[in-house]
């Protein structure tokens, strides 16, 4: 669905349907990674290292965060397109950000590191 989703984006990039509709992939697939990372949570002997607590809290707030930025680029797709766009450019350097963060606090250094 990505590239369909991008490909459409790619021929009408000031269009809140087809900004909209990328968002709306994008969702998806981060809600993806989201069940699949609980799945791997639930069955522990799937991993070399299962990830402590403090882990499992960095990767769920890693895989959760771009959602939000999904759903305002959705929402304030129609009024302002060219943000909305913006905002989903933003995402990966929003990441990085994040993570970053995370490896500068001293209690999330050591979890935070296995998502780089």
């Amino acid at each position: 669905m990505i590239p369909f989703a991008s490909s459409v984006l790619g021929e009408y990039p000031d269009e809140p349907v087809a900004l909209q509709a990328y968002g709306f992939v994008l969702i998806l697939a981060s809600l993806t990674r989201l069940l699949m990372y609980w799945y791997v949570w639930r069955r522990p002997k799937l991993l070399w290292d299962p990830p402590e607590r403090g882990g499992r809290r960095v990767g769920l707030l890693a895989a959760a965060s771009p959602i939000s930025v999904y759903v305002i680029a959705m929402v304030i797709a129609p009024a302002w397109p060219t943000a909305s766009l913006l905002l989903y450019f933003a995402v990966p350097f929003l990441y990085i950000l994040l993570i970053t963060l995370l490896r500068q606090r001293p209690e999330t250094r050591d979890d935070a590191a296995d998502y780089t």
